[in-house]
């Protein structure tokens, strides 16, 4: 499969999964909204650590 993301979209999908993740393990939110937080999380970080 061919990486499709840049060096900024890298960088800036690092730090979005980063952010999102501490906001998904220690924000007072909801069990589902966490729930999805965490995944967008781990997508974030898998796509900008992978470049795909």
């Amino acid at each position: 499969m061919k990486k499709n993301v840049g060096g900024i979209d890298k960088a800036l999908r690092i730090i979005a999964g980063i952010v999102l993740a501490i906001v998904g393990l220690f924000a007072p939110i909801g069990g589902g909204v966490q729930a999805v937080t965490l995944l967008v999380a781990i997508i974030a970080l898998f796509t900008g650590i992978f470049g795909f």
